[in-house]
């Protein structure tokens, strides 16, 4: 009996856009399929600021830009962010990165835009995503969100 396959797993760079700080801690570049997770705890929605293929910014202002910056095109990203009210649900949401521009936000301040094309969403009691392999590094081991976090060798689809 032949072993099923283990998936490809890749680095993933942790941003938080609760704190307001975005900060690479030990993520090695991964030239092959890097892979990037938002956290969107603040539920915002990027589709009326920057229009419908937007799904996250980050404030130029931050040193670290660059390191979202590393992003290319075909790169998968994950926005991660409360479903809904509650603080009880996780929604996940999966993109393909089609390009990175520059606009002004809600309040004027240079941002850089991330747009793509959702390839899926899942949306799950934030207990399940704790325990789930690809998403569990992204929380504490009390079930918050990690911020100024590093997520390592998580499945990347």
């Amino acid at each position: 009996m032949q072993r099923e396959a283990q998936p490809n797993l890749t680095d993933i760079l942790f941003l938080d856009d609760c704190s307001g700080c975005h900060r690479k801690l030990d993520v090695k570049k991964n030239t092959k399929n890097e892979s990037m997770i938002f956290n969107n705890c603040r539920n915002r929605d990027y589709t009326p600021i920057y229009g419908p293929d937007a799904f996250y910014d980050i404030d130029l202002r931050y040193r670290n830009i660059k390191l979202a910056d590393e992003l290319s095109p075909g790169d998968t990203c994950v926005v991660a962010s409360y479903a809904g009210n509650s603080k009880t649900q996780v929604k996940l949401s999966w993109y393909v990165l089609a390009s990175k521009t520059t606009n002004p936000d809600e309040n004027g301040s240079a941002t850089r835009v991330f747009r793509g094309t959702l390839i899926k969403t899942e949306t799950m009691l934030k207990a399940d995503a704790v325990a789930d392999v690809r998403y569990r590094n992204i929380f504490t081991v009390k079930g918050a969100f990690k911020f100024e976090q590093a997520v390592r060798s998580v499945p990347n689809r």
